[in-house]
């Protein structure tokens, strides 16, 4: 039996699953002794949705209880005690589970390309959609309770427990969405490998020296992102996004919002998802990477690491590509277009339809301002930006990075100047354009089911009246 030499263990566990389920236990502990499980009248601290109805706990409570467990589960499910080392010409790749062992070798002329990193978000956007509707709800209950105090005890006991639900809850999508686990995909001829996996930090450079993504002496970390190098299109549109979405949410406790609530929600996903992702760029190398039996690319930040290892590369290059048109800006864009066309349409078709020229002033700030917001979600996933492409024979990395070597002194015209260049790229190129075409059409459909939902909801209540005579 071979020997493995250059091993490296492990112990993968989740802290930040563990911690960020803590917080939400505190949050469920809380909501339970001050609000209870009750239905009916006798409520000290009220009841939501409807006189007599259930405690605060079902929208303060219920979401942590669940969200607590599941993550308690996946800590327990997902806690092994790893090793990774090299016998003969194979890598090998052990997870001591508490189910069983697993054991996988895979021969190292075989590998054509590695890949290792915390900056993989992978489907923890889902995490956005759970939580940012919780926290918007709870905040519109919480400001309630703190404008008509005389509904409960005079210290406000429950909007001051929501308040500390809020802050909790808050802290632990941080933990969920901004910290990451480690993400290791090893590419073959014949198939790949992939681990999901929390080791202690020190370990983490042994562990790419050990599977050979990295070699050398220990490198200096590069330093905590610049402001300066961030890009100035993502950080507007994630601002603007934001801007709207809270300025919407703090008008709805108080008037009538300006949107529906929903479209409130996606606003507000859409602008953490940009400026997080803005911030998980990493800066390129400063030098030329090592090409010493393979070529290898490493990009760090203070707090984000990828490691790439690729065999043979064809092609490396800056170039312009598309961002990823992934499910979460499937959802999100095709909601923005349906909900707001269908916003902007129904405020006219009223106007139009009882000649209410009060609504005027509302209807043309809801066009104005929603035209711009889809103007501008429209331009994010239409216009390309410059990535780190790297390509072979079988396979072709695109890999978005900071600008940490273009120092941007340019004039707002210049600025513009690109953006339009850019834009153009579309029309010039053709791999660009059949994405352009695409996603032109998924908005155009996106907006034609916005206006049909309007006249489903309009012939739906005008059939109900004649039905019933209102």
């Amino acid at each position: 039996m071979s020997e493995t030499k250059n091993q490296i263990k492990f112990t993968s566990f989740s802290r930040t699953r563990l911690l960020a389920a803590l917080l939400l236990i505190i949050v469920v502990i809380i909501n339970y002794i001050i609000f209870g499980v009750d239905f009916g009248r006798h409520i000290p601290t009220g009841s939501i949705m409807t006189f007599e109805g259930p405690s605060y706990f079902y929208t303060s409570g219920l979401l942590p209880i669940i969200v607590s467990i599941c993550l308690i589960l996946y800590c327990i499910l997902s806690y092994f005690k790893g090793s990774i080392g090299n016998e003969s010409n194979y890598l090998v790749l052990s997870e001591k589970r508490f189910i069983k062992t697993l054991d996988t070798k895979i021969e190292r002329e075989k590998i054509v390309r590695m890949y290792l990193t915390n900056n993989e978000v992978g489907i923890k956007y889902l995490w956005l959609f759970l939580f940012v509707p919780y926290l918007i709800i709870n905040y519109y209950y919480m400001m309630v309770n703190f404008q008509q105090p005389f509904l409960v005890d005079p210290i406000n006991i429950t909007a001051i427990t929501i308040f500390i639900s809020i802050i909790f809850s808050a802290s632990s999508l941080v933990l969920l969405y901004a910290f990451p686990q480690w993400y290791l995909r090893i590419y073959t001829d014949t198939g790949k490998y992939e681990l999901w996996f929390e080791p202690s930090r020190r370990k983490i450079e042994l562990i790419a020296k050990t599977l050979g993504i990295i070699k050398g002496e220990r490198e200096e970390l590069v330093k905590i992102h610049s402001l300066k190098n961030l890009s100035k299109r993502n950080v507007l549109l994630a601002t603007t996004f934001l801007g709207y979405g809270i300025f919407n949410v703090i008008v709805y406790t108080t008037t009538l919002a300006i949107f529906q609530t929903i479209v409130c929600y996606f606003l507000v996903i859409i602008g953490i998802y940009l400026l997080s992702g803005e911030f998980r760029k990493l800066p390129l190398p400063s030098s030329e990477p090592s090409k010493e039996n393979g070529i290898r690319y490493i990009l760090k930040s203070k707090y984000y690491q990828q490691f790439y290892y690729v065999k043979k590369s064809k092609k490396t290059d800056i170039v312009y590509q598309h961002m990823d048109f992934e499910i979460f800006w499937a959802i999100c864009v095709g909601a923005m277009y349906i909900f707001i066309i269908f916003s902007i349409t129904q405020i006219w078709m009223v106007i139009n339809s009882v000649n209410f020229m009060i609504l005027i002033d509302n209807a043309i700030i809801m066009t104005l301002i929603g035209g711009t917001l889809l103007c501008l979600v429209g331009f994010h996933i239409l216009t390309p930006y410059k990535v780190l492409s790297i390509q072979s024979d079988n396979f072709l990395i695109n890999s978005p990075f900071l600008n940490n070597h273009e120092r941007e002194e340019q004039s707002l015209k210049g600025k513009f100047h690109n953006l339009r260049e850019a834009f153009m790229k579309n029309f010039s190129e053709p791999p660009l354009r059949k994405k352009f075409k695409k996603r032109l059409v998924f908005m155009i459909i996106a907006s034609g089911l916005g206006i049909l939902v309007l006249m489903w909801q309009y012939f739906f209540y005008f059939n109900l009246f004649n039905i019933f005579n209102f």
